[in-house]
């Protein structure tokens, strides 16, 4: 049978000396919160087995924010570590944005592919320095490429081939 607790004027509190838990044999087990809901725990762990979704729904003429955030106030950082064994995606209606001090990007076992619907912009911030290493450099552009700086230099151990219906070498 069925056990329904019900505090129609006041709160429900559960008090334990010792380790606690709640369980189901069958059926979800859902806490509602008309006010919120309130984990806090030394550790928390949240497992699922199947599918598994954290979301906010919100209903605001306001900007609403779900935050997810790590700190420590020890001597050592709050880290955050997102993980996949398969695909990792990062989807927004917006602007997608990364910042931090540096922000380091590293295609392990294969291609990293940049791509802009309608452009892609590197190097944004005026006088900033790029560094590109590579053991080839390909820059295949279906129009004008422009090299523009005070000097430009091209160093390389093999042969410089330069190509195209025209090469302007101009140094103004």
């Amino acid at each position: 049978d069925a056990v329904s607790l019900n505090a129609s004027a006041g709160g429900i509190s559960l008090t334990a000396a010792a380790a606690s838990n709640i369980s189901t044999s069958a059926g979800a087990l859902t806490l509602d919160g008309a006010g919120g809901v309130d984990i806090d725990g030394s550790t928390i762990s949240v497992d699922g087995t199947d599918d598994s979704n954290l979301t906010m729904t919100a209903n605001d003429a306001g900007t609403k924010t779900l935050t997810i955030a790590a700190s420590n106030s020890g001597a050592g950082t709050g880290a955050i570590s997102v993980d996949a064994d398969g695909t990792l995606t990062m989807d927004s209606d917006g602007a997608l944005t990364m910042g931090g001090s540096s922000v380091d990007v590293d295609a392990d076992n294969g291609t990293l592919s940049l791509d802009g619907s309608t452009g892609l912009n590197i190097g944004t911030n005026a006088d900033q320095p790029i560094d590109m290493d590579a053991s080839t450099l390909d820059i295949d552009a279906s129009s004008t490429v422009d090299v523009n700086g005070t000097v430009v230099t091209i160093d390389g151990s093999g042969a410089l081939t330069p190509g195209g219906s025209s090469v302007d070498v101009d140094a103004d």
